[in-house]
């Protein structure tokens, strides 16, 4: 689970595009639930999950540990978001 991280009640601590990603990708929960697709022209395509539309963020896919890296930084570590090959 992830919390917002604040300095005081009007300054938080993350920029506003580290922000919308967030809201994009965790539930309501704070997690990063697994999202499904396809091998494309290897490229992997995503036709479910929280990772829709963000196809072009996903610089490479591990099919043997479902995993696909993504050309997003956050706290200076490159995501990794479980995807599922349907």
């Amino acid at each position: 689970m992830i919390k917002e991280l604040k300095y005081d009640e009007q300054s938080p601590a993350l920029l506003p595009e580290e922000i919308m990603i967030l809201k994009r990708l965790l539930n309501h929960e704070g997690i990063l639930k697994m999202s499904k697709g396809t091998k494309r022209n290897r490229k992997f395509h995503i036709v479910q999950g929280p990772l829709v539309d963000m196809d072009d963020y996903i610089i490479k896919y591990d099919s043997q540990h479902k995993l696909a890296t993504l050309n997003l930084f956050f706290i200076n570590q490159q995501w990794q978001a479980g995807v599922m090959e349907i």
